[in-house]
């Protein structure tokens, strides 16, 4: 039975057993927290068609200006990693959100701009995010405390993509990224207690 002083994660996941370490119950919970909001933002916009990832991406375009982004420079600026950031393009363009213009200096490469159709859907999908921001009910202090915390998390944890490898090598012109390593196999809590759980599955995607 859990009792009060039990993180809710645990009635949430329907965890009987006690978690090995603190560790392993905040990377559910973060987990799990992540699944949340995720959903929850996709609740909310998808009356307008519009997925968590396009929306960052109109944000991205509008934060350009009149000068707009190519395609690997809104990647690179996404919140979610997004294998398939031209097909999320496309989408913008083809709903008449964004548009592609050759660059001036390099023909070959495309710069995306907002288009006015584009701002106008923004500014109605602002305020629904900033509903959704009014739901996570910290104080101001709470939040710069969790930024901190997330902070270090990911200073811990991220690593860099094969494309992003790939992006940065052939900006360096260093030719093609070495073959990435196997990453190390995962612990034996992780199989022990995460997929034990039903809770295996991070809940983020970079595609829509």
């Amino acid at each position: 039975m859990v009792s009060k002083q039990t993180p809710r994660i645990y009635a949430e996941i329907e965890q009987t057993r006690p978690f090995a370490r603190p560790q392993h119950v905040a990377l559910v919970t973060l987990t799990r927290t992540a699944d949340v909001l995720r959903h929850a933002l996709e609740r909310d916009l998808a009356p307008h068609g519009i997925s968590p990832e396009q929306y960052n991406v109109l944000r991205i375009l509008r934060g350009a200006g009149k000068a707009g982004h190519p395609t690997l420079e809104i990647a690179r600026r996404m919140i979610s990693r997004s294998p398939n950031v031209t097909r999320l393009i496309d989408k913008l363009v083809a709903g008449g959100f964004a548009r592609r213009e050759q660059g001036t200096r390099d023909r070959r490469q495309a710069f995306v701009h907002l288009t006015a159709a584009g701002r106008r859907q923004l500014e109605t999908l602002d305020m629904i995010v900033e509903g959704a921001r009014e739901q996570l009910s910290l104080t101001d202090r709470e939040s710069a405390m969790l930024v901190r915390l997330l902070d270090k998390i990911r200073e811990g944890m991220a690593r860099p993509t094969a494309a992003e490898r790939g992006r940065a090598s052939v900006e360096r012109g260093a030719g093609p990224p070495p073959a990435a390593q196997p990453s190390a196999a995962r612990p034996d809590w992780y199989e022990k207690e995460i997929l034990r759980s039903g809770d295996g599955g991070t809940g983020f995607s970079g595609g829509d």
